[in-house]
This record gives structure tokens, C-alpha cells and sequence, in this order.
């Protein structure tokens, strides 16, 4: 049974680049370089800093990923550079995609502010540098206040400068006082590849997720929703369902997720769609479709009582769901959740 809650955005799994981090692991980085290049594009006397691999080809492919990010993004932020700087001395290097911009290459621009990403990235420690250097010191100085570039190198000398990254930003870190939210914070949890990490749901105001509802069941359904008022089946119903207690929004949403489920499938509940990405397909549907008078709708016997209890349970629970708590099988407990619950109680 599936359930669509037009409060909350749908659930959008993005997955990073993930064969980058076994090339790093195939290319072997044996060392990272630091110096001044005399001439790069538009830049004289530029500091650059470089992996340098012991597998020139892998070492070459790591950075063609790399570059790709960043041509694909249109934004040298596409790639996040951080030094994390040991308790015990010396630094460890980390490399990986940064979501903003990885959330723009994955989901179409019209999309963006209608879903909820959920990130899987690769965030790779290339190598663990045991001494910290002057090289070092130099490079941090200048690179937190002026460009500088990011490249590859073979250990026999030679630069991948075709592939070079020009980038004005760089994180420096000490160890144990990494902020909680930053990805480099795998580093103190252990991880030595990779980190699921995700946003919290961004509604979790009750007051934002019924204004969010409101509105998008306006933007969706303009013409369904009036031509529900004159139903007679259909406000009859509603009012025996307001009488038990459920709430007149509850009912509507289900009214209209009835009738999507009509238009998509042909067949009420949305059969047919997986529970897994069901929420995307009806999300794409609703995205690509503009309502208009003629549009079908259901008629008025299929808004029976037993159908809207049905679907605002499914509802509930994909409601529910998103923020951890498990639905009540049984119609009073169910009620009684409702009394209690503010993301279910109307509270403006």
C-alpha cells in the first residue's frame, strides 16, 4: 500500500563517484609535492600542491574523475581538498565530492527544491604525510588567501598539469576539533573510504510541513479539489470521517492521492508502483502533468469510506515513517495517535 504526504519532500539517494576511490587505491599515492609553477593559464608564480603515484595511469585516471566533477559542476568547489593536522604530528590528506554541487550534477534544477537528498560519497585519505614540512607551512600560509592548483604527478617527476585543478578553497583541520557535520569527520570515526552521510529532513516543523502540504495540494490539484465540493458521495463521507475523528486535511490529501493513483495506474492505492521509488515516480508524474478541466477523475462511489481510511493510513505512515514512528495497525489506536501527535493536528 503506498502513501504520498505532499508536507514532506520524498526521499532522493545520490550516489557519489564510487569507482574513484578504488583507482586512488589502484594508483597508489607515495607521496604529495609542493612548489610554484612559473606560468598556469592566466596565473604567474602560482603555488600548487600534487599526489604523486606510483601507478602513472591509474594515478592519471584518479584525476580525469576529478576533472570531470569539476567541468561537470562548472565549479573548482566541486572538489574538496582538506589537511587534517595529528595530535601526534604530521597530517593526513582528504579528498571528496562536495554535495552541493554533486546534488546539481544528480538531480535535474527543477527538481532540486522538491526532494530530500540522501548522500552516499566516497571520502578518500590518500596518504598520511608523518612529518609536517615547511613546504607545507608555505603552502597553507598562501593557499587560505589566493589561488592555487591541484594536480597529479608520476614519481618519476613529470605533472599532470593537462589535468590540473585551479581551486581557491582548502579546509585545514585539527585533529579533534573537526566540526560534527563535516564529512572529514570520518577521519575520527575510522573510516578509511568511505562515509554514508545525509541532511536531516529539512520539514520538521509541524506548522512548515501543513503550510508545505497546503500549498502543493493547491499547485497540484486545482481543479480536483473544487470539483470534490460538489460531490455529494464525497462530503458525505468526509463528514462521517470528521465525526471519528480524523482530520479534514487528512481526508482531502487522500482524495487526491485517489485520483493521481487513477491517472497514473489506472487503479486506485497506486498499485503496480514499488514501495521503494514510488515516491519519485508519483513526484515525477505530478512534476510533468498540469492539470486541466478534462482531466479524469474517479467516480464519486470510489471515495467511499473504507477506500479514504485506507489511503490515509498509508499516508499516515509515510508521514510517520520519515520521522521514526511506527503506525498503529488498529483504527482506535490509530485515532489515539492522531490526538496526540502534532505532525497529524492542524496547529495554525
Amino acid at each position: 500500500m503506498v502513501g504520498f504526504d505532499y508536507g514532506l519532500k520524498p526521499r532522493c539517494m545520490i550516489i557519489g563517484d564510487m569507482e574513484y576511490p578504488n583507482l586512488l587505491h589502484q594508483a597508489k599515492v607515495v607521496a604529495i609535492g609542493y612548489g610554484v609553477l612559473p606560468h598556469f593559464g592566466p596565473l604567474s608564480n602560482t603555488i600548487f600542491t600534487s599526489l604523486i603515484f606510483e601507478n602513472k595511469t591509474k594515478g592519471r585516471e584518479c584525476f580525469e574523475h576529478l576533472k570531470k566533477w569539476v567541468d561537470t559542476s562548472g565549479d573548482s568547489k566541486a572538489v574538496v581538498l582538506s589537511f587534517i593536522e595529528k595530535r601526534d604530528g604530521g597530517y593526513k590528506v582528504c579528498i571528496y565530492p562536495e554535495f552541493k554541487l554533486l546534488e546539481k550534477r544528480c538531480i535535474p534544477e527543477y527538481m532540486i527544491d522538491e526532494v530530500q537528498p540522501i548522500f552516499t560519497v566516497p571520502i578518500t585519505f590518500p596518504i598520511v604525510v608523518e612529518k609536517v614540512s615547511q613546504n607545507y607551512y608555505e603552502f597553507k600560509r598562501q593557499a587560505v588567501k589566493k589561488p592555487y592548483i591541484f594536480c597529479g604527478a608520476s614519481r618519476e617527476g613529470e605533472m599532470f598539469l593537462d589535468l590540473a585543478i585551479q581551486k581557491r578553497n582548502v579546509n585545514f583541520f585539527q585533529e579533534g576539533n573537526i566540526p560534527e557535520d563535516a564529512p572529514e569527520k570520518a577521519f575520527e570515526r575510522k573510516y578509511n573510504q568511505s562515509q554514508i552521510t545525509g541532511k536531516k529532513i529539512l520539514l520538521n516543523n509541524p506548522s512548515e510541513i501543513f503550510r508545505r502540504r497546503k500549498k502543493k495540494l493547491k499547485n497540484y490539484f486545482p481543479i480536483s479539489i473544487a470539483k470534490l465540493e460538489y460531490m455529494h458521495n464525497f462530503i458525505q463521507v468526509r463528514t462521517q470521517l470528521i465525526e471519528i475523528g480524523y482530520q479534514e486535511w487528512q481526508i482531502n490529501q487522500a482524495a487526491c492521492n485517489l485520483i493521481v493513483s487513477y491517472r497514473m495506474v489506472k487503479k486506485l492505492f497506486f498499485q503496480g508502483l514499488e514501495g521503494k521509488v514510488a515516491s519519485s515516480q508519483i513526484l515525477n508524474y505530478l512534476l510533468d502533468s498540469f492539470e486541466e478541466y478534462e482531466n479524469i477523475i474517479p467516480d464519486e462511489t470510489e471515495f467511499s469510506l473504507d477506500n479514504l481510511k485506507r489511503q490515509i493510513k498509508a499516508d499516515m505512515k509515510e508521514l510517520l515513517l520519515a520521522f521514526g514512528i511506527q503506525i498503529p495497525d488498529n483504527e482506535r489506536a490509530l485515532l489515539a495517535e492522531m490526538g496526540k501527535n502534532k505532525l497529524l493536528i492542524e496547529t495554525f
